[in-house]
């Protein structure tokens, strides 16, 4: 007989099939061996009953494939609906429209078609639509529209976690909705970020649970796993009450040196 463990592998396998078949008739190419590794371990973490799971990749390293499959996980395991959030309108349009098949934009609607929708005006409009079973939206705009959404979007993906560490729209959203689970990809989440979760967070979903992948460990999982050729990666985020202290202190040349030999005409 088959063990527990190989039936949840089996399962994996032929769920990753399954994306690979739609996105290589969508796209034309299927998830690299690394990445499949990492939807894997994304998939297993929630089975082991984790809510909060953090991916840290780096990037470059096709993050949104891994957000787009999470979603595709959702919808097989009958999920009510999927909210992608994304910090800014401009990553909301990136993500589902324009671009040709040789770039990151618009990977949603060419993969989902009609199962996803786009909200960021407040309208709501996608939210109306029970058809719409993946929304990409920002925190914002979802805290508009809470009155229509009940206890729809069970499981959140979110892209650029980082900027839920701390942020308000965030906080408020996650506490709101109470999702069973969110999962959560950045390429950088710095240790120190990982204390500013807001309690009430950690009360609602748990407390994260964190997949990070460098470039040496991918190249562990993937022999053939390149580094993307990046010169740097910058990271904005929404500033917390004491940074913007500090910022408009040293803005407004507030900070006194301790002598004049130290200080810096």
């Amino acid at each position: 007989m088959y063990s527990e463990e190989c039936f949840e592998a089996i399962a994996m396998d032929n769920l990753l099939n399954l994306f690979n078949n739609v996105i290589a008739d969508k796209l034309g190419f299927i998830l690299r061996k690394y990445q499949g590794y990492v939807a894997g371990e994304i998939i297993k973490s929630i089975r082991e009953g984790h809510r909060f799971i953090i991916v840290s990749m780096p990037t470059g390293s096709g993050k949104t494939l891994i957000e787009m499959f999470t979603a595709f996980y959702g919808v097989e395991q009958e999920f009510s609906r999927i909210l992608v959030l994304e910090p800014t309108r401009f990553l909301c349009d990136q993500m589902y429209s324009g671009g040709d098949k040789y770039s990151r934009c618009g990977l949603w609607s060419r993969v989902f078609g009609d199962l996803v929708g786009r909200e960021y005006e407040g309208s709501c409009s996608s939210f109306l639509e029970p058809g719409k079973r993946i929304v990409l939206s920002t925190p914002q705009t979802v805290l508009k529209c809470t009155s229509t959404l009940k206890r729809e979007f069970r499981m959140i993906v979110i892209d650029e976690v980082h900027h839920a560490f701390g942020g308000k729209y965030y906080t408020e959203l996650l506490i709101e909705l109470k999702p069973d689970i969110i999962v959560g990809f950045t390429a950088l989440l710095p240790s120190y970020k990982r204390y500013r979760l807001d309690p009430k967070v950690r009360d609602v979903i748990g407390k994260p649970y964190i997949l990070s992948y460098d470039f040496k460990r991918l190249e562990e999982i993937d022999p053939n796993f390149k580094p993307p050729k990046a010169i740097a990666d910058i990271f904005d985020a929404e500033m917390n009450d004491y940074e913007n202290r500090v910022y408009d202190t040293l803005f407004r040349a507030l900070v006194q040196g301790g002598s004049s030999d130290n200080q810096v005409s």
